[in-house]
C-alpha cells in the first residue's frame, strides 16, 4: 500500500513539474491575445510593434509590455484559467504610463 500511495506522489508531482514547464514556455497564442487586451477599451490606443518591448515567463503566468503610439507603456499579465490548465486570459495589469518624450535637439 505504502508503495502505492507513493508512486501516486511521483506521477502527481511528475505531471505538475510537467505543466509548470509548458507554461513557463513563451507562446505566440498568448502573445497575441496579450496585444489585443493592451488596448482594450482605450481609446486612441494602438501599437505598431509585432513584439513586445518586454517579455517575461513563468509557471504560473506571462507578462508583457507593449509601447503604444499615443496612450504609453502597457503593462499586460496573461494567466490561465485554473493555474496549470485551462484557456489563458490576458489584462492590463496597471494604467498606461505616460509616453516618454525624446530628449531635446542640441
Amino acid at each position: 500500500m505504502k508503495k502505492a500511495f507513493w508512486f501516486v506522489v511521483l506521477v502527481l508531482c511528475a505531471a505538475l513539474s510537467y505543466l509548470s514547464f509548458q507554461n513557463g514556455q513563451p507562446s505566440l497564442e498568448v502573445q497575441r491575445m496579450s496585444k489585443d487586451a493592451a488596448c482594450k477599451d482605450l481609446a486612441d490606443c494602438e501599437i505598431t510593434v509585432d513584439l513586445p518591448y518586454q517579455m517575461s515567463t513563468s509557471s504560473f503566468g506571462h507578462k508583457y509590455f507593449w509601447g503604444t503610439t499615443k496612450v504609453g507603456n502597457i503593462e499586460v499579465a496573461c494567466k490561465r484559467e485554473y493555474m496549470f490548465v485551462g484557456n489563458w486570459q490576458c489584462a492590463r495589469v496597471v494604467a498606461p504610463s505616460a509616453p516618454v518624450a525624446p530628449p531635446p535637439a542640441t
